[in-house]
């Protein structure tokens, strides 16, 4: 069934063995399919799928009772564009899989998701739920996505990682984001065990871990913080994070380890945070996008190897260290010198920073904290080739978000060059 007009549809509907799928492709407003409290019709007794498939940037709301008949009945979200919202309202109990293709899976009442998020033991006699499967597709880095959206109605997520029932598991590209402007918690098993790349269901190799949402109507205000240690092994990891509403769109509290040849690609304009104790081993860094910001020294991923920081015109890239008044003494030792984004600095300084000379000569000075207040800095720049470079942090998606500002507290901060260059971000004088 395919409904292409800015309506309403109350049904009723019935989905036989042989599945079906429901496309609501309008993309000018928000639509409900179907009518509360009222079951999902299923004829004949065996397994079955339902696909709901949405438009770009609009939300889909199936009001629907989804449960079983004879069978295990599994549900695939999917849509036109990744910021497809496709929300469940109804009181499931079906006991398939839940596969999210593309787009984001919101849950809109408690028992929009059977077998909740986790954190209490479930079986199919007591209406548990079946897998929950991210499986988005593309190659890196132009991958598409798949995310779950948290919110106070769903709480935090603790499902375990695997294949079983209850569980959750990667196939493709996927993670979480947030909707209600708070930090939601998500600790795969509840304890924040160590997930390894790649084995057990967790992320496979070649796909992204994925946090935020693109969609630009239906745009996301909170942040993820993941609890569980990440054990990259020995190949390039990606991490994809898009840009929201807060200053910081994603946690990771864990440990993060590698071994040879192991690397961390940071990719997407939204802000990452890494608290845990990264500093062992050696580990390549590449920031193509958005910010990399480090906790504390402690934090920084390894303890050796290369940091490269790659903007292009549209898409800025920066680190930052918790505390760092001089991040050119601080990160400057492990930077590429191909790298051309930004240092940002999240505390006041008076130290004075050289980007005249070594591997920090493209990059720019700007300022990141997770409270988004105002760095001051009354410090004096000796800047490359005769040019001031400033800016280079991604601000907040919608009106009134935040980007943190730097402010040259110092009179005639800037002498003795010909030009300035700025780039996002925001600047006073």
């Amino acid at each position: 069934l395919t409904i292409t007009g800015n309506s309403t549809v109350n049904g009723p509907f019935a989905l036989g063995l042989g599945g079906g799928t429901i496309t609501h492709n309008s993309t000018s407003q928000d639509n409900n399919i179907g009518v509360a409290n009222v079951d999902l019709l299923l004829p004949g007794l065996g397994a079955r799928t339902l696909t709901l498939a949405g438009a770009d940037n609009r939300s889909k709301t199936f009001r629907f009772n989804i449960g079983d008949n004879g069978g295990p009945t599994n549900l695939v979200v999917t849509g036109s564009g990744d910021g497809n919202v496709i929300t469940l309202s109804g009181s499931n109990t079906y006991t398939g899989t839940t596969t999210i293709t593309r787009g984001i899976l919101r849950l809109g009442s408690a028992g929009a998701l059977p077998g909740g998020l986790g954190g209490t033991t479930l079986s199919t006699a007591n209406t548990g739920g079946g897998n929950l499967v991210f499986a988005a597709t593309g190659i890196l880095p132009t991958n598409q996505r798949a995310v779950l959206e948290l919110n106070a109605t769903s709480g935090d997520f603790y499902r375990a990682v695997g294949t079983g029932f209850d569980q959750v598991s990667w196939t493709g590209h996927g993670g979480f984001s947030v909707s209600d402007g708070t930090v939601r918690t998500v600790d795969l098993g509840g304890s924040g065990a160590q997930l390894t790349w790649g084995s057990g269901g967790f992320v496979p190799a070649g796909s992204a871990l994925q946090f935020g949402q693109s969609a630009s109507n239906v745009g996301f205000n909170g942040t993820v913080d993941f609890k569980n240690d990440i054990a990259l092994g020995g190949a390039v990891r990606t991490i994809d994070v898009a840009n929201g509403a807060l200053a910081q769109d994603a946690i990771l509290s864990g440990n993060i380890t590698a071994t040879a040849g192991g690397a961390l690609t940071k990719q997407g304009l939204g802000a990452l945070r890494l608290n845990g104790t990264n500093n062992t081993g050696a580990f390549t860094v590449n920031v193509t996008g958005g910010m990399l910001y480090f906790e504390d020294p402690s934090a920084v991923l390894g303890a050796s190897g290369t940091i490269t920081v790659t903007a292009t015109s549209t898409v800025p890239a920066a680190i930052g260290l918790g505390g760092s008044t001089n991040p050119i003494t601080d990160l400057g030792s492990r930077l590429a010198s191909a790298s051309n984004g930004a240092f940002a600095l999240d505390v006041n300084s008076s130290d004075s920073l050289d980007f005249s000379t070594g591997n920090v000569t493209n990059m720019r000075l700007a300022a990141f904290n997770p409270a988004n207040t105002a760095v001051y800095y009354t410090g004096t720049i000796t800047p490359s080739s005769a040019t001031y470079r400033f800016g280079g942090i991604q601000s907040g998606t919608g009106a009134n978000s935040p980007s943190t500002t730097l402010v040259l507290n110092k009179q005639n901060a800037l002498t003795g060059a010909s030009s300035v260059n700025l780039a996002p971000g925001n600047l006073t004088l």
